[in-house]
């Protein structure tokens, strides 16, 4: 493993598939493109450096105040979205009224976790030219971009070596499975399992992506609930493991 701080060995890592320049000698297929600049405040990575920061305006603006969470919880989402909604240099920062954001920061101090604990990820890499912020990206039927984002996440886990990581359910089972692991089932959500992956235990669950939170509630307070709960049981789990 690079003897680069945990940031910087996955940049460089980054940095080093992008300029491989595999897809005709572009970064990535026709569809996508690389990011334009890196975010300064909040931001999962790639585009941002993917820690927490205090839920406040100068806290999602500013600098991460806390260390990269080696040994914490690694939460993984599809991708950054599209190159329209990417946030300009002007104001680099994911804001808080993002529905991810504003529902995974409420979800996290509802069930007690540690958001210092925190390092917040995606699956596929670059950012789509068009189209929508949600739904499937289509490249991951591309066996080459695939391959690539899939050795990608699992150079994420070495390096942060998470007890913990927590997949949306937006994200292809393609990506992650045969990451995580081929035997484990991917299908049930909100189902917290210990399993080997990469070389030690670890918990891993599948849940709710944060914006469907969106009206969860006040509709359904007790979903709500377990959506939280599952994240406290994991991570008192977690904090067990050696």
């Amino acid at each position: 493993m690079s003897t680069l701080d945990p940031l910087s060995s996955l940049r460089t890592e980054l940095a080093r598939v992008e300029h491989s320049r595999l897809f005709d000698g572009k970064e990535y297929p026709d569809a996508l493109t690389v990011f334009p600049w890196p975010l300064t405040g909040r931001g999962f990575f790639p585009g941002g450096d993917g820690l927490w920061r205090d839920p406040t305006h100068s806290g999602i603006t500013g600098p991460a105040t806390t260390p990269f969470p080696e040994n914490g919880v690694m939460f993984v989402g599809q991708d950054f979205g599209t190159v329209d909604k990417y946030p300009p240099q002007s104001r680099p920062w994911e804001q808080d009224n993002v529905a991810t954001w504003k529902f995974l920061v409420k979800r996290i101090m509802a069930s007690g976790l540690p958001g210092s604990e925190c390092f917040f990820t995606n699956a596929l890499l670059g950012l789509r030219k068009k189209g929508s912020t949600i739904g499937q990206n289509e490249c991951v039927s591309i066996p080459l971009y695939a391959e690539i984002c899939r050795k990608y996440l699992a150079y994420q886990i070495q390096v942060q070596n998470p007890r913990m990581i927590v997949l949306f359910a937006s994200v292809n089972k393609s990506i992650y499975s045969s990451v995580i692991s081929r035997s484990y089932t991917l299908d049930s959500l909100n189902k917290v399992s210990t399993i080997n992956c990469l070389g030690r235990e670890r918990i891993v669950f599948v849940t709710q992506h944060p914006s469907s939170d969106h009206g969860v509630i006040s509709r359904s307070p007790s979903n709500y609930k377990t959506r939280c709960n599952v994240l406290s049981e994991g991570w008192q789990r977690a904090s067990r493991l050696a």
